[in-house]
């Protein structure tokens, strides 16, 4: 790696203006764990081009190294509107529950979620649901998750313990006895 970095400072030194160059420096850095040069690096290249998601998610990254949370959810934001995938939205996500900003992550998901359904990020919803105690509303994601995936033991176990949490104990055991059926090995379904 630290032949690399000096590789890209020569190149870099011929082409100061190029902002790919900034990038991979940036990259390296932050591989090495050194947050300042990576930081520095990575300013420059979105600086040059900021309009280039990959340079944003450097920038984030080198951020995150640095525990600059909020830096880095900005870069996330800025790199996610340019490339709304699923994985820059479950980092987005992930840094605003580390900032403690639920109503932010619940409203990415639920925006994601409206115009295109994925179990995984539902799931992740569900869970942010049921931390900031929305019972109701996580009770529907759920039934959702269990209706697409009727298969999947967990599923219906996790809808058991909002039923649990509820004090509904016969929908609780509805589900916790289905998801049994599904598993009947799974020893951890017996411990709820």
């Amino acid at each position: 790696i630290i032949g690399a970095a000096a590789a890209y400072r020569r190149a870099l030194r011929l082409n100061p203006g190029s902002a790919l160059l900034n990038m991979e420096l940036g990259h390296i850095y932050y591989q090495m764990g050194n947050d300042t040069l990576a930081v520095h690096f990575a300013k420059r290249a979105v600086r040059i081009e900021p309009d280039e998601a990959d340079y944003r998610l450097v920038l984030g990254n080198a951020y995150l190294l640095a525990k600059e949370l909020e830096l880095s959810t900005e870069q996330y934001r800025q790199a996610y509107r340019l490339r709304p995938t699923d994985d820059v939205l479950q980092t987005l996500a992930e840094l605003y529950e580390a900032r403690d900003l639920l109503d932010s992550a619940i409203a990415l998901y639920r925006a994601r979620l409206s115009s295109r359904d994925n179990p995984s990020l539902r799931l992740r919803l569900t869970s942010l649901l049921v931390r900031k105690k929305l019972w109701a509303e996580a009770l529907a994601e759920y039934r959702l998750i269990v209706s697409a995936d009727s298969i999947n033991p967990e599923n219906m176990a996790a809808l058991a313990r909002v039923f649990q949490m509820l004090n509904q104990r016969d929908s609780a055991l509805y589900y916790l006895t289905l998801a049994e059926q599904r598993d009947p090995n799974n020893l951890r379904l017996r411990t709820y």
